[in-house]
């Protein structure tokens, strides 16, 4: 009986014509190409070495933040971001230029605070983007994610089955 086992070789040994067992696989991007390495423990240190420099010299990058289960990008973090105090003035100026003809459309809380809710950002977000905010507005409705999809998908199946108890 023959058994196949799966090898990985470091692939710089290998373009060299070498196979060498590799002990671990690093992922490294560099101008837009991604590249998987497998290296071995000695390789994959000389790496560390090389970039730990860099690394220590450099910043780690802001990921745009999401709303939990959409590709919607939430408001900029940091209360003295300039980008988040330059949208949020754009956003309170699109509600105040707008509020005659849709009251219901603010920011405002009863006791005077400021709240932007999903429903004002996606509004708001359309407005930038030149989408029709109108209809945006009118049709929201609250994203649903998490538990409560897991709670809804269960209610229709409940319902789905009482339909096929009906027929």
């Amino acid at each position: 009986m023959q058994e196949l086992v799966p090898a990985i070789w470091d692939d710089l040994d290998l373009a060299q014509g070498t196979r060498t067992p590799a002990a671990v696989t690093r992922t490294v991007t560099l101008d837009g190409r991604t590249r998987r390495l497998d290296l071995t423990e000695d390789h994959d240190q000389e790496l560390r070495d090389f970039l730990e420099p860099y690394l220590r010299a450099g910043n780690a990058p802001e990921r745009p933040a999401r709303i939990a289960g959409t590709d919607r990008p939430t408001v900029p973090r940091g209360p003295s971001d300039p980008v988040r105090v330059a949208w949020k003035a754009r956003m309170r100026a699109f509600v105040d230029a707008h509020t005659g003809e849709r009251p219901e459309l603010s920011y405002r809380t009863p006791g005077g605070g400021i709240n932007y809710p999903a429903r004002l950002v996606d509004t708001f977000n359309a407005y930038e983007r030149g989408e029709d905010w109108v209809h945006i507005w009118d049709n929201w409705k609250r994203p649903v994610t998490g538990m409560a999809l897991w709670r809804q998908q269960a209610r229709e199946d409940r319902e789905a089955q009482k339909e096929d108890v009906r027929q």
